[in-house]
């Protein structure tokens, strides 16, 4: 391990060590059948046209396979808006090639035996991760108008894929900051957008799929927005985890404990579409961006804190009988890359492109 990565590495372990504590102080350690599930990382929306490329399919059939070769039941794919939002799109044709790439990536999970898992919040923007230039399209839409075309692409999405589970908003303030609608990180404009999607939603009369909303456990303010949604006509309440910190007024773990009690309280189950474990340090948030912070999981070192972090993850899963757990970044289950200093001065972008070239499915 890298000298200038010790204390780090250490500091989160204690995080790890002292919330499962915790939890094996309040659960009884029996299982639950939650879904462990697999993120398609091949089928993410964010990827842009080279989803439709010639040959890209295959790539996701395969990570399909690999994916159920570990014992993956379910798999999360993101479709976030505006994805399958036909204004977004050039023709009607291009639309049409988007729509026929996530009905094949629909049938051949089916095929498989797993069980399909969508997540729409919104794509990436300011992002090194984005492959589509949103920001321009996001800047022609008022709040009022991003509200319906969310809503409008949602059912479209229920429609034509009829996923398991669809969850419809996710991190408001990472929503906020991507689409530039400042009203979806407040608890009004969050819950009044979620209230609209849920309408349509439930309007496309798709049967036995279950609709789910939370947020981040680092949102400000989480707890209200958590509050809300629980009135609503929701059949989960999802949540992220990445920093597993405790910061003195924000313990980040137990955020997580509190959102799950309050559904539990409201008799919503829980569930998780995404999680890995953030590589950064207290003095560290808000100075370094989230790429750089990514960028920090594709070496090898951390492998054994990551395994700590999923059975935490799986702990908490147990306790608090979550419907799914779907961890981020399935790429990691087959390739890191060796620290050195010539790659650690790689910037962010050039690492992340370089991880997904790696895994054995490619």
């Amino acid at each position: 391990m890298p000298p200038v990565f010790q204390d780090l590495y250490g500091s989160l372990n204690g995080y790890l060590k002292a919330f499962n504590a915790t939890l094996h102080g309040l659960w009884n350690g029996s299982a639950y059948p939650v879904l462990f599930s697999g993120t398609l990382t091949s089928a993410d929306g964010n990827a842009g046209p080279s989803l439709i490329a010639s040959g890209h399919f295959s790539a996701v059939q395969l990570q399909l396979q690999a994916l159920q070769a570990i014992g993956v039941k379910a798999v999360m794919v993101e479709v976030g808006f505006p994805m399958l939002y036909e204004p977004f799109f050039s023709s009607q044709s291009q639309y049409q090639q988007y729509v026929s790439f996530y009905q094949q990536v629909a049938a051949a999970v089916r095929a498989l035996g797993m069980k399909l898992i969508i997540e729409n919040n919104c794509l990436l923007s300011n992002d090194v991760q984005a492959g589509w230039n949103t920001a321009p399209f996001y800047a022609t839409l008022n709040w009022t108008e991003y509200q319906a075309a969310r809503a409008q692409t949602a059912a479209v999405i229920a429609q034509t894929l009829q996923p398991d589970y669809l969850v419809v908003l996710e991190e408001p303030d990472t929503e906020a900051a991507m689409s530039g609608q400042t009203e979806a990180d407040t608890v009004n404009g969050s819950a009044g957008m979620l209230s609209q999607i849920l309408s349509s939603v439930h309007q496309a009369g798709v049967s036995g799929m279950k609709v789910g909303a939370g947020v981040g456990s680092w949102q400000n303010g989480y707890l209200g927005y958590i509050q809300n949604f629980v009135t609503q006509p929701l059949d989960f309440i999802d949540m992220h985890i990445y920093a597993v910190n405790n910061l003195g007024n924000q313990n980040f773990l137990t955020n997580a404990l509190t959102i799950a009690s309050t559904a539990a309280a409201a008799g919503k189950p829980m569930a998780m579409t995404e999680c890995w474990l953030n590589k950064e340090g207290n003095t560290e948030f808000n100075v370094l961006t989230a790429d750089q912070v990514r960028a920090r999981n594709v070496f090898s070192f951390w492998e054994p804190l990551d395994g700590s972090f999923f059975q935490t993850m799986e702990n908490l899963a147990n306790y608090t009988k979550m419907a799914f757990l779907a961890p981020s970044n399935s790429d990691f289950y087959w390739a890191y890359q060796t620290y050195s200093l010539s790659l650690a001065g790689q910037s962010p972008g050039q690492l992340l492109n370089d991880e997904t070239t790696l895994p054995a499915w490619r």
